[in-house]
């Protein structure tokens, strides 16, 4: 069967670029990955020797499905024929190449051929080149890769709560690693868990070499609203709303509540105050009603206090992404 290389121009020439910079300085013939779209899966390092009639075969493995490109690179039109072949033996290509076929194209490197072989599976092959005269050429065998892309390039997670990265136009496993466990931690599926405030990458390297990043902010389980003052309230209105919520060491939510006075009465006094918190999705995730709450409030000026739900009451919450707030009533003099 003969299965030419039938690549966009723009491939043949990375391919041949590749071929003229092994000509000039040898690499490894590790298979390696490049930003430039390709896997390189073998590269000769000297010119390969052959012997007329004797096969010489090349072992490599793949590590995503798709084209397989072969670029044999000779210093005149040669006769050769190839034959690919799976781990366990079975020919899955093969084909004679005559040195006065239309399909040899000449390069400043030299005479260069190219027969492809779309790779189903991942996994090991072998290629076997035999010419018909003695001669030497390099060998490039090169795979297109897809460009990986992570679901998000930064994020924020909140300390004690996760965060599911993925990572799209891949195959094969994904390799999770997070420069600074301290801060976060990820999983092998791509789960970050915030640890601690603070900033760290998380990087995924995926099964045929491509690296992707996602830069990672840890912070602290606080709930935090805008402070206002009476010029930002209701006018002849009493306002009490919580601007900052957390945790204390004992696992009590301690709740920082604004009383705003927009009315020319006293407020002395809040009653059957009730604190709501919803989650991200609005969802509640607990409520408790604090009682009577003893405050001094005169006409048109703002006060602070303090409210707590008790750690009894407390359900796990990520408090940065939730909603607080108040309900109640309140009583006042004029």
């Amino acid at each position: 069967m003969k299965t030419l290389l039938k690549k966009s121009t723009c491939f043949l020439l990375a391919l041949l670029m590749v071929a003229g910079v092994i000509m000039s300085s040898p690499t490894s013939a590790a298979a390696s990955s490049s930003t430039d779209g390709l896997n390189y899966l073998y590269t000769s390092e000297a010119p390969e020797t052959s012997t007329a009639g004797v096969a010489k075969s090349f072992s490599f493995s793949t590590k995503t499905t798709g084209p397989l490109s072969i670029l044999v690179v000779f210093g005149a039109p040669t006769t050769f024929s190839y034959q690919l072949s799976s781990a366990t033996g079975t020919v899955l290509d093969s084909d004679m190449i005559v040195d006065t076929d239309t399909n040899w194209y000449e390069s400043s490197m030299g005479y260069v051929h190219g027969p492809q072989y779309s790779s189903s599976e991942v996994g090991t092959y072998n290629l076997s080149i035999t010419t018909d005269t003695d001669t030497s050429y390099y060998l490039l065998i090169a795979q297109e890769a897809s460009l990986a892309a992570i679901s998000n390039s930064s994020i924020s997670v909140t300390a004690g709560f996760t965060h599911k990265l993925s990572v799209s136009d891949t195959s094969g496993k994904i390799k999770w690693k997070s420069s600074n466990t301290k801060i976060a931690t990820v999983s092998s599926k791509g789960v970050v868990t915030g640890k601690t405030n603070g900033k760290c990458t998380v990087t995924a390297t995926t099964a045929d070499g491509q690296t992707l990043k996602c830069k990672v902010k840890v912070v602290k389980n606080v709930y935090k609203d805008t402070k206002v003052t009476n010029s930002g309230a209701d006018n002849g209105k009493v306002t009490a709303y919580v601007y900052q919520a957390s945790l204390d060491s004992s696992g009590n939510l301690v709740c920082k509540v604004r009383v705003i006075n927009n009315t020319s009465n006293t407020v002395y006094q809040l009653n059957k105050t009730s604190i709501t918190v919803r989650n991200a999705n609005n969802k509640k995730v607990m409520s408790y009603t604090v009682g009577t709450k003893n405050i001094t409030v005169s006409g048109y000026q703002y006060k602070d206090c303090t409210l707590t739900i008790p750690k009894s009451k407390v359900k796990s919450c990520d408090l940065v992404r939730s909603d607080i707030s108040l309900s109640g009533s309140y009583t006042y003099r004029r």
